[in-house]
């Protein structure tokens, strides 16, 4: 696939799905798209990619808050503030996709956030016996 823009790269086809390929930077400021996903279906396992996404998101930030924190050069002080500009942009997109697909609900009460976590176990629970009862 061919560059886009100045420093964007192509990273080959994403193992998995068809058809669906990276195009992103490499540096601190640099951003990256999917493009040309085969199907354009939602499956669970992209809800679960995103949420697993959106957790490396935070520890990736939490990181460079500590970096902030630790580093006495002020050149790497500003590298790590511009990692956490990134991170902090990045998850907000992530969050605004996941919310907008209905993956990622933060203002439903406490009460239903644990309902539905219930019931996700409850799923889990049921599919595992499934499998189990299937298997002599």
């Amino acid at each position: 696939m061919p560059d886009r823009t100045v420093g964007q790269t192509s990273w080959g086809n994403v193992p998995g799905s068809p058809g669906a390929t990276w195009a992103g930077g490499r540096g601190a400021g640099q951003t990256g798209v999917w493009t040309g996903a085969a199907s354009g279906a939602v499956t669970q396992p992209d809800k679960v990619i995103a949420g697993d996404l959106l957790s490396d998101i935070k520890s990736f930030n939490s990181a460079c808050a500590l970096g902030i924190n630790e580093a006495t050069n002020p050149q790497v002080r500003d590298f790590f503030s511009r990692c956490l500009q990134d991170g902090m942009r990045e998850h907000e997109r992530l969050t605004q996709v996941m919310m907008q697909k209905g993956w990622y609900k933060p203002y439903e009460q406490p009460e239903q956030q644990l309902r539905n976590d219930m019931n996700a176990a409850r799923q889990a629970l049921n599919a595992t016996q499934n499998l189990a009862g299937g298997v002599s």
